[in-house]
């Protein structure tokens, strides 16, 4: 498990801000997150739903909503199983945590290479 699952959201956001092409090496996330040395250079990127705020300004950043329409992240859901589902703010207040990562690898004399993954992170990995 993450030992700071309720900040996590926050940390992804921040970290995939500053992705540079083709993503973060695997221990930018995790420290022990090591690929396979067969798999040459590899790069993770994770994507998180992110929405405005109920009445944010256009500076404001971006957060995380239960209630937006984005099927690719399986939303809206009830984000804090609090049994509804609601447009509060839940970037430290949920149970399950939708995300895509990218794992983009570039094996020694293959082409490169892509496999995307949408789930929800839910304390656990």
């Amino acid at each position: 498990t993450d030992p700071e699952w309720e900040t996590l959201y926050t940390r992804i956001q921040a970290t995939t801000k500053t992705a540079p092409y083709g993503g973060h090496a695997p221990e930018v996330y995790y420290s022990d997150f090591l690929a396979p040395a067969s798999l040459g250079a590899v790069g993770i990127t994770v994507e998180l739903p992110q929405a405005a705020a109920i009445g944010a300004l256009p500076e404001d950043p971006l957060v995380l909503r239960e209630d937006i329409n984005a099927e690719r992240f399986g939303l809206p859901y009830d984000l804090n199983g609090d049994g509804k589902v609601d447009s509060d703010t839940r970037n430290d207040d949920y149970r399950a945590l939708p995300v895509i990562v990218q794992f983009n690898w570039l094996a020694p004399g293959d082409p490169p290479q892509t496999l995307r993954l949408f789930t929800y992170l839910r304390g656990a990995r």
